[in-house]
């Protein structure tokens, strides 16, 4: 159920004659919203009660402060998303580059001996940042495999119209530098120490990012594989 979500505003009356007042709340609900109106000219503050009408100037002025609260909450920013789940997306999002590189080079998608020195070089920084070798290496290890699904995807697909006139990138010049400072950078939002609440909630983020992103089960499962296990590198 969202919150009350009162209004107070003046409205001229259609005739011309004296301004109105009008007090207005409306309550949404599951089922719908629950609305009630009162119009009140100025006359009508002087033949009330003192009572009534000092009851009156509070209710207008607590369903002002609640409008302005309720306005701001409208409006407040969305949750931010880690940046841990922005690395592994970014890190993803250079895949269709590696992948139009092997296309044009007739190259297979798992090359075995690069993968393997990443993850040692991976293990090696680790050591040196106080991290867990074998928990930085689950995790390069689950973007591996998601990185490896993208590109087998993509390329079973026809390639892009985009991709038939645009350049062949050099993934020596142009990708693995730019790999190599997402790992660092990686390397270090994984040694920021977190509670299990937050573990869990970076998990639960990155999960429905990937989703909404429209990333296969093939992708997402090693990723998120991955980031559980860097996600110990600091315990």
């Amino acid at each position: 159920m969202r919150a009350l979500l009162p209004a107070i505003r003046s409205l001229s009356d259609p005739h011309g004659s004296h301004p109105r007042v009008i007090v207005r709340s409306a309550l949404a609900a599951r089922s719908g919203h629950i609305t009630f109106c009162r119009f009140l000219a100025p006359s009508d503050f002087f033949m009330m009660p003192r009572r009534l009408f000092t009851t009156l100037l509070g209710l207008c002025f607590i369903l002002s402060s609640l409008t302005r609260a309720a306005l701001h909450a409208e409006t407040a920013s969305p949750q931010t998303q880690d940046p841990l789940v922005t690395l592994i997306l970014e890190r993803l999002s250079w895949m269709d580059e590696v992948a139009e590189v092997k296309r044009a080079k007739s190259a297979p998608v798992a090359d075995p001996a690069r993968e393997e020195a990443l993850l040692k070089a991976m293990e090696q920084k680790a050591t040196e940042a106080k991290l867990s070798p074998t928990h930085v290496r689950a995790f390069f290890q689950g973007q591996i495999e998601a990185a490896r699904a993208f590109q087998e995807e993509w390329l079973a697909r026809p390639q892009p119209a985009e991709w038939k006139t645009r350049p062949v990138p050099d993934l020596t010049r142009d990708v693995r530098p730019q790999l190599d400072a997402i790992g660092t950078r990686i390397l270090e939002q994984l040694s920021l120490p977190r509670i299990a609440a937050q573990r869990a909630a970076i998990l639960t983020q990155a999960e429905q990012t990937m989703q909404q992103k429209g990333y296969s089960k093939a992708v997402i499962q090693p990723a998120l594989r991955g980031l559980a296990a860097g996600l110990e590198a600091m315990r």
